[in-house]
């Protein structure tokens, strides 16, 4: 496209835009500020940064040592959370600007990141729908969970990334900077370490002409694993039992078979084999990485590290990376007009670089596995390590392991990892069915759903088509291939393993991959609108609707959830649940709560201890899991249980652990209050 801004510095007005944004909720009334930070989850960080700040120990309720977080988010909240001493409403406050910090970076790097491969205002245009989009904004800009400065060292590391892309020979000080971006990245939520692994597989091998294929098959050799104890394994408690092994055997698969694959010759060039002989290395050196990795993990059984594995899953895995690695290779064989390298002499550099980028990423997350592990005896946080025991439970409000391949592929709804997808029709489509007055979820509604669907990706796909050798020399300077690997190692590591209750904050990568090919979209829309001067004003027109429309979306939703005039009496309804208990209990109580953030962020001279498990100690998860979680509540002298009444009384794993130890006293604020009996 032929549009130039010159030299404009389009960051200002990304700034700007932010600013904006941010600088109207920072300044709201408190009880229209609470409506930005949109999940309770959110106040699990706030009120452990406060006991922090205000030297109690890394710890929610002030009485055990709590996991539940992911590191660099929190190092940023402790300093702010130190104003707290002064107003608890100061802080967050702070934080909405300190979130906006984030997400003008995150902006601005995506910005660069899209002029290094499509035009600036294509850049420009793609870089303001990821501030705009009410979908983006909620999860990235708002809620005060990690999603913001995750996007952003995600952003910043496929940067850099791209700029080694360009470079012949990366040094040695590019590439431990990009391991220390990489780090970063991950110490700001842990699953991102699929991004890091990846893309560095993918710079490391830079040059490599195998290194497209070696993605693929690492992507097979993870999802083989995953799908073997899919398919073998029930969900709920039988699959629950084996995550020991199946952790153990996907650290085999990545050892073993991208080895074993090297030294049967599987990336030696096309000319010096003949398919048949491929095919028989290829079942050669799955056979050898199955019978390595069943090696494995009967030693590990053997030494009592395991409480057995399941057998046949080898079987499943073996014949899963066997037809899908020889789909692959067919594929390859057929298509492919390049031979793989030639030559695997150059593995002393391909040493060098990866020993490069892979020492900062080694000490910072191995420092902080340790650091994890000597105070809170478990080197991952505890709260997701619940969240798949929670998986096994028979009759639990926390949801239920996906049980079919729709599932297990991440398709779960509209706030699942596909979600920007699958919603970005939504809103047209539910207007078009208003204005035909068909009903929702009937069968006419159903299908015209799956027609305009239809239309729409094919749409994409033609239009993709028309700009092919730009988008597929922009993919390659987008990182599109390790980051898509990366989404799809993630999606089905939570969908495949029992986890259940994912939130959306959980899929930023997911939102960064759908809108860097929102951003190929548009060009390959501007190189078909470029030919006139009546097309590219074409361009603009389109352009500015979409802003218009996405932005009046943010900004309406902003205003109407965070008003500046609010009616008579609600000044102070933020404090409802914490004055209501306040009102109810005696100074010195130790309420528990399945939830609680907001409340034990603002309630006074209580205690608020959380009884899901998601902000409580190792200690605390043991004994749910054993059973004898009251004993806990009992030693640390519980005096009352608040929350939803069905959920406490009806539902795993409460209604067992409070069975015959509670005294209903009432409702507060919509919520049960019952008395604690501790056991005699």
């Amino acid at each position: 496209m032929k549009l130039s801004w010159g030299r404009f510095p389009f960051e200002i007005v990304l700034i700007l835009i932010v600013t904006l944004l941010h600088g109207y909720a920072a300044f709201a009334p408190p009880t229209s500020l609470l409506n930005w930070y949109s999940t309770d989850d959110a106040f699990y960080y706030f009120k452990t940064a406060q006991n922090i700040a205000e030297g109690h120990g890394v710890t929610f309720d002030r009485i055990g040592l709590d996991s539940g977080f992911h590191p660099l988010w929190m190092l940023v909240c402790v300093p702010v959370f130190a104003l707290a001493r002064f107003d608890l409403v100061l802080p967050l406050r702070v934080l909405v600007l300190v979130s906006g910090f984030f997400s003008a970076g995150s902006a601005i790097l995506l910005f660069r990141l899209i002029c290094r491969v499509f035009s600036r205002p294509v850049a420009a245009l793609t870089s303001a729908l990821w501030l705009l989009t009410p979908q983006i904004h909620g999860v990235i800009a708002q809620m005060g969970m990690e999603a913001g400065i995750s996007a952003f060292f995600i952003l910043l590391t496929l940067y850099s990334a791209s700029r080694l892309e360009e470079k012949s020979l990366p040094n040695a000080r590019d590439l431990v900077l990009l391991g220390l971006s990489a780090a970063l990245m991950v110490l700001s939520r842990l699953d991102n370490l699929f991004i890091a692994a990846l893309l560095g597989v993918w710079i490391v091998l830079k040059g490599a002409r195998f290194r497209l294929t070696l993605m693929a098959e690492l992507s097979i050799f993870f999802l083989s694993v995953v799908a073997a104890f899919f398919l073998r394994l029930a969900p709920g408690a039988e699959r629950y039992q084996y995550m020991s092994a199946f952790y153990l055997m996907l650290a085999a698969a990545f050892l073993f078979k991208p080895l074993l694959f090297l030294a049967f010759g599987l990336f030696s060039p096309r000319s010096e084999a003949g398919f048949n002989w491929t095919a028989l290395r290829l079942f050669a050196a799955v056979g050898t990485s199955s019978l390595a990795i069943g090696l494995v993990c009967a030693a590990a059984s053997a030494l009592k590290f395991l409480n057995g594995f399941p057998r046949a899953v080898l079987f499943y895995d073996a014949l899963l990376t066997l037809s899908a690695c020889g789909l692959l290779r067919l594929f390859i064989a057929v298509f492919s007009r390049e031979g793989a390298d030639r030559s695997l002499s150059t593995w002393r550099e391909w040493t060098r670089r990866a020993l490069a980028f892979a020492a900062p990423l080694a000490l910072l997350l191995g420092a902080y596995l340790l650091w994890n592990t000597l105070t809170f005896s478990s080197p991952s946080p505890v709260s997701g390590q619940i969240k798949q025991w929670w998986g096994s439970l028979p009759n639990t409000v926390y949801g239920q392991p996906a049980a079919d391949l729709e599932g297990f592929l991440g398709f779960t709804g509209r706030s699942g990892p596909w979600s920007l997808a699958a919603n970005l029709l939504d809103q047209p489509f539910d207007a078009l069915m208003k204005t035909l007055s068909i009903p929702p979820e009937t069968e006419n509604y159903i299908d015209l759903r799956t027609g305009l669907w239809v239309l729409f990706w094919a749409a994409v796909f033609v239009l993709l088509r028309s700009n092919w050798n730009r988008v597929g020399s922009a993919a390659r300077g987008l990182l599109f291939a390790p980051l898509f690997t990366a989404c799809l190692l993630q999606v089905v590591s939570y969908m495949g393993t029992g986890y259940v209750n994912t939130r959306p904050w959980y899929w930023v990568s997911e939102m960064i991959l759908f809108i860097l090919l929102a951003g190929a979209l548009l060009d390959s829309i501007a190189q078909m609108l470029s030919g006139t001067r009546r097309s590219r004003t074409l361009f603009v027109a389109l352009a500015a609707v979409m802003l218009v429309w996405v932005g009046w979306s943010t900004v309406e939703d902003l205003t109407r959830y965070i008003p500046y005039q609010l009616e008579p009496g609600t000044e102070d309804a933020y404090l409802s649940g914490a004055r209501g208990l306040e009102q109810t209990t005696e100074p010195g109580s130790r309420i528990g709560s399945t939830g609680g953030g907001v409340v034990a962020y603002f309630i006074q001279s209580r205690t608020v201890v959380n009884l899901d498990g998601l902000m409580n100690s190792r200690e605390y998860f043991t004994r749910l899991k054993e059973g004898t979680a009251s004993l806990y509540l009992d030693r640390i002298g519980l005096n009352y249980v608040y929350g939803n009444e069905e959920m406490i009384t009806a539902s795993d794993p409460y209604m067992g652990l409070f069975k015959n130890r509670l005294a209903y006293m009432g409702k507060v604020q919509g919520s049960a209050l019952f008395r604690y009996l501790p056991g005699r």
